[in-house]
């Protein structure tokens, strides 16, 4: 099926506690969010919780992915395929040389007279303005080409306000780092990555050394910034340039690297470069037992919109599901503890407001 604003409201009621659920997450309105470590230098805006418009998930599991597990070191076929669909995104070649011409003209501002400012500002403008849409494809499709052509802060901060305004945002942070599983019975299953900051819960691009196994919390992370849009790296922080090292009063001699809103300094790169890794270890995560397993009871809830209607997946298809997916993914990876061979119940399509 194609990615439509429809879903599938399933929640399992089992004695082992799994949840799972999809909604769509009301658009908070943008503004301050400093919360937990957060430092960059201006507000993180609000996002939605699924960062990809194209793929709109059947059902969405938070840390037990039914299909898709990488908790026990084995990803269905599906799932790689799926997770693999952002990888190595090739730009166009009107993008590359969006991005060419944006770097010639931040060289040409810096290197205009004060007698041709105001119209070399204003051509930095338009470059950035044509240059924002290609860094928010990259950094919703491909994380590690948006922080390869992201610009370094320092040198955004040199641009003119409004410039700097149409530019990603650097930020360090102390967050939550989701690991969801979205699975269609039609399409197969795909992981899904959410960042919490403060209040807020924004769907993340993450480059692959980062991507958690399960849900970690208060983890530092260094995030691109755009709009709605997030991407994680793969290291928990950021080292500082020699300007900022210098703004900050710090050590010349040492390496610097801002670790959540905290600067961490050490002897060497390669110092530098080991402790960001470590921060990252995506095996630190906090996962939650659960001791009683069973026969559980599964609920399908199917839900359409009035802008698009009509039944998501048929009961037969989803009954299917359960006995050919679920029901053995849980059993192998319970050691037979849990298995789906209980009540499974499908409703009537329901119309959400």
């Amino acid at each position: 099926m194609t990615a439509k604003r429809i879903g599938i409201l399933a929640f399992m009621v089992t004695a082992i506690g799994i949840v799972v659920h999809w909604t769509q997450v009301p658009q908070p309105d943008p503004g301050a969010n400093h919360a937990r470590g957060v430092n960059d230098e201006a507000p993180v805006a609000p996002a939605v919780r699924h960062s990809h418009p194209d793929h709109t998930p059947a059902a969405i599991a938070t840390h037990a992915c039914a299909g898709c597990a990488t908790h026990q070191g084995s990803v269905a076929p599906a799932t790689r395929e799926a997770d693999d669909h952002r990888a190595g995104v090739v730009l166009t070649p009107a993008e590359a040389s969006v991005l060419e011409d944006f770097t010639d003209t931040v060289e040409d501002y810096r290197q205009a007279p004060p007698a041709h400012a105001a119209d070399a500002t204003a051509d930095l403008l338009a470059a950035a303005e044509d240059r924002r849409p290609v860094m928010a494809r990259l950094i919703r499709d491909d994380a590690a080409q948006a922080f390869a052509h992201a610009m370094p802060p320092h040198e955004i901060a040199a641009l003119p306000q409004a410039v700097q305004a149409r530019m990603e945002r650097h930020v360090t942070a102390i967050a939550d780092l989701n690991v969801l599983c979205a699975f269609h019975p039609d399409t197969g299953g795909e992981h899904r990555y959410t960042v919490v900051l403060g209040e807020h819960e924004y769907g993340a691009n993450v480059m692959a050394q980062r991507r958690p196994h399960g849900p970690q919390r208060d983890v530092p992370i260094y995030a691109l910034v755009l709009d709605r849009l997030v991407a994680v790296h793969e290291q928990a922080g950021r080292p500082l340039a020699a300007s900022e090292v210098a703004a900050r009063g710090l050590e010349p001699d040492a390496h610097h690297a801002l670790i959540g809103e905290t600067v961490h300094s050490f002897d060497s790169v390669a110092g530098m470069e080991q402790e960001l890794a470590a921060q990252a270890d995506t095996d630190t995560v906090g996962i939650t037992a659960h001791p009683e397993g069973g026969s559980q009871r599964l609920l399908f809830i199917r839900v359409d919109f009035a802008e698009d209607t009509g039944d998501p997946t048929s009961a037969s298809n989803l009954l299917d599901l359960t006995s050919d997916v679920l029901d053995p993914y849980y059993r192998e990876n319970s050691y037979g503890t849990v298995d789906f061979s209980g009540d499974v119940r499908v409703t009537d399509t329901l119309r959400m407001p």
